[in-house]
């Protein structure tokens, strides 16, 4: 049985696409299990139970993101690393079939978006609120859609 990550730093996918990436690499031939999170403490402690916290995983940092997979081999666990990068480089395309403008911050993305009123957050939950207060300082209603945020935050 071979374990191995990718720790891509300071980089961020939403939740859907990294489940999404995960569920592909679990079907591939030959891999027992495979997490892609970004690496807050809360996800260093899934990867603790589920025996995937590897130590340089451990080194990172919530800004991190992880691919790690536990496969039959290295050659697996190789193949299922070089899968997820592929997943996770794809870029959507616009309705027009030209790229997406992906802002960096709510402030650029009021601006790139001047009729925008609402904003969908989803991030660690350690971050939401700061997240939910700075779309409502620019004018936008909020989706909140992110596990473990402090009750105090609510």
């Amino acid at each position: 049985m071979s374990t191995k990550c990718k720790i891509k730093l300071s980089e961020y996918h939403d939740s859907v696409s990294l489940m999404e990436t995960a569920r592909k690499l679990t079907q591939l031939s030959g891999v027992s299990d495979a997490a892609v999170v970004m690496v807050t403490e809360a996800n260093k402690s899934i990867l603790r139970e589920a025996g995937l916290l590897l130590p340089e995983i451990e080194a990172a940092t919530a800004n991190d993101l992880v691919v790690v997979v536990q496969a039959a081999s290295d050659e697996v666990a190789a193949h299922a690393l070089e899968t997820a990068e592929t997943h996770l480089s794809r870029r959507p395309e616009s309705a027009t079939g030209g790229p997406i403008f992906q802002p960096r911050t709510i402030a650029g993305a009021t601006r790139s978006t001047p009729g925008a009123n609402l904003a969908v957050i989803s991030v660690a939950g350690e971050y939401a609120a700061a997240e939910a207060w700075e779309a409502l300082r620019h004018g936008l209603h909020v989706l909140l859609f992110s596990d473990n945020v402090p009750l105090e935050a609510e």
